[in-house]
């Protein structure tokens, strides 16, 4: 080796030494070559430098590593001789395309530097457990070999294919098709797979659904919970052939965590890595780890195992017999309910913090160290309220559940159509002016239903609807009794159709369905108002109860018993028990 090019090698080793000083130089030929002057920083290319070391070996069979930060990058090969051809051919020489015009030294080292599998802002979610190489090299050919023949028999979703073993799974829902299950079983080759993971303790029941997916490089799936009730505790991911990091957002708080998820591990999404945390995979070609690693994508392939309760599909199958499907919310519970909330939730919280009697008498009721869901919580108002019992939280809206953690209050974000809690977790449960906010029958039974599933046998719910009678027994409910505002809301644009009718403010209604209005100043100064919002006006969606119209909601249900009804204050009232 020529002096001037054995000094300049030196000094790159000397670089590589205070940047990674776990990697060790070897003098003799190993499968890992160090590339100096082979970095972003110095010009060069990935694709440039991955068809420089294809003309040595198969592209299957190396890997390269580069960094955006970094003057150096570095070659995994499968054999050692595929290094040595390339360190023979090319160290100390200038390939054409070098934009910097400088040579490429080589060294054999023996490993590679720390990979960062995580990024630093926050940590791992609870519950979410990586194991790498749980699979073996000709395990995971057997498995691709698997994909390549199940291929043709499988469904596009946007850009990545898609089959499912087991159970169909229903993206518009987001959990599995339990009226219909899949053609086609888990394969035999799952087996060993699943059981081994059982006998470990990984997960409690083997699965009975899987969803396989093939993701070409730039393909992504966006954030999602995975938190379908019929699923039971583990969701469980093997990944296949090629590299990626997943991302993790909780919403509540806007926390993130990135996970490099190698080719042959398995994770474990538990708890609230899996019903707290958001996951998903970006769309893009190339991933940069923390410590500045580029990460280039390769075709994916992962085998998504769950388990489905087949007893909670047979007793909603049960109940829903005469309903139609719940779907997900349509336009007008996005427009007038979801997006609304979020916007007036200051306001909102300012207004609310009275305690109806009938729900203060039930939490009363209760034992002490019981564990309560208040389902659609709004700003914690109860909450506060009995100090000696676990209270959890949730609302379908981001602003109120912030409201609720900034107050110390445990809430979380989710929808009371699927709650993403196991069968029998609480001991009791609240529902206090949730369901009047549904658009149709069926999702106001669907929230109900899911409502008792997550209460333990022998539990109480409490329920809270808005009536439609808003006097009883010739007395007017502090609602019709408060000042009357008798405005009509300016539209957000002109002539625009509204597809309800809306309500006068402290007037009896005059419909079943129906928006009423909201309305915020543009100061905020006044106890109520919503600041920075301009002085607009809100719809929000209501679908008032007739009486009678609750009981028979709940007595629809199999899973429980009508215990007592009653009216309070233009409110109609339901407690229900588990049985």
């Amino acid at each position: 080796m020529p002096k001037k090019t054995d000094k300049r090698l030196r000094r790159a080793i000397a670089l590589l030494g205070q940047h990674a000083p776990e990697v060790v130089v070897s003098e003799n030929p190993t499968n890992v070559l160090y590339a100096a002057n082979g970095g972003v920083v110095c010009g060069v290319d990935y694709e440039k430098l991955e068809s420089l070391c294809s003309e040595f070996a198969d592209p299957d069979s190396f890997r390269v590593y580069m960094y955006f930060n970094k003057p150096y990058s570095f070659v995994c090969f499968d054999r050692i001789e595929d290094a040595q051809s390339l360190k023979s051919a090319w160290h100390g020489r200038k390939p054409s395309w070098q934009l910097q015009n400088v040579p490429l030294y080589f060294a054999f080292v023996e490993n590679m530097p720390e990979q960062r599998t995580h990024s630093t802002d926050t940590s791992r979610p609870e519950g979410l457990v990586l194991l790498n190489d749980f699979v073996t090299a000709s395990q995971e050919h057997e498995f691709l070999r698997l994909v390549e023949s199940s291929a043709a028999r499988g469904c596009c979703l946007g850009k990545r294919s898609v089959f499912h073993f087991g159970y169909d799974f229903l993206y518009s829902t987001n959990q599995p098709d339990v009226s219909k299950p899949a053609v086609r079983p888990i394969p035999s080759i799952c087996h060993d797979l699943t059981r081994r993971m059982q006998s470990l303790g990984l997960i409690e029941q083997l699965p009975n659904q899987l969803t396989v997916n093939v993701y070409e490089p730039g393909q992504g799936i966006p954030l999602h919970f995975d938190s379908s009730p019929l699923i039971g505790k583990e969701i469980v991911s093997l990944s296949l052939n090629g590299d990626v990091v997943m991302d993790f957002v909780r919403p509540t708080t806007d926390s993130h965590y990135s996970l490099v998820v190698p080719k042959r591990s398995v994770l474990i999404m538990t708890g609230p890595s899996r019903y707290v945390w958001k996951h998903g995979i970006a769309p893009r070609k190339y991933d940069a780890l923390s410590n500045g690693m580029l990460l280039r994508r390769s075709l994916r392939v992962s085998f998504t195992f769950r388990h489905v309760s087949e007893s909670h599909a047979r007793r909603n199958s049960d109940e829903e017999r005469d309903l139609p499907a719940c779907t997900s919310p349509n336009s007008v519970e996005q427009k007038y309910v979801y997006q609304v909330y979020d916007q007036i939730a200051s306001s909102f919280d300012h207004t609310r913090y009275s305690l109806w009697p009938g729900v203060v008498r039930f939490l009363d009721s209760l034992k002490g160290n019981c564990l309560l869901l208040d389902v659609g919580c709004g700003n914690g108002k109860y909450l506060s309220y009995r100090s000696d019992i676990v209270k959890l939280g949730c609302d379908r809206s981001v602003e109120l559940c912030k409201i609720c953690r900034c107050k110390g209050f445990q809430a979380y974000q989710m929808d009371c159509c699927n709650i993403p809690f196991r069968d029998e977790t609480f001991d009791a449960a609240l529902s206090v002016a949730v369901i009047h906010h549904l658009s149709t029958e069926e999702r106001r039974m669907q929230a109900l239903r899911e409502l008792m599933r997550v209460v333990r046998p022998g539990g109480r719910a409490l329920v809270y609807v808005w009536a439609a009678e808003q006097t009883r027994n010739n007395e007017d409910s502090k609602y019709l009794k408060s000042n009357r505002v008798a405005y009509m809301p300016e539209l957000s644009s002109a002539g625009e159709e509204l597809p309800f009718v809306v309500h006068k403010n402290r007037h009896p209604f005059e419909a079943a369905d129906l928006l009423v209005p909201w309305k915020s100043s543009a100061s905020g100064n006044k106890k109520g108002q919503c600041p920075g919002n301009g002085g607009k006006r809100f719809l929000r969606y209501y679908h008032v109860f007739v009486d009678g119209e609750l009981e028979k909601l709940c007595r629809s249900l199999t899973s429980c018993k009508l215990v007592t009804s009653y009216y309070e204050q233009g409110n109609w009232c339901a407690v229900l028990e588990r049985c």
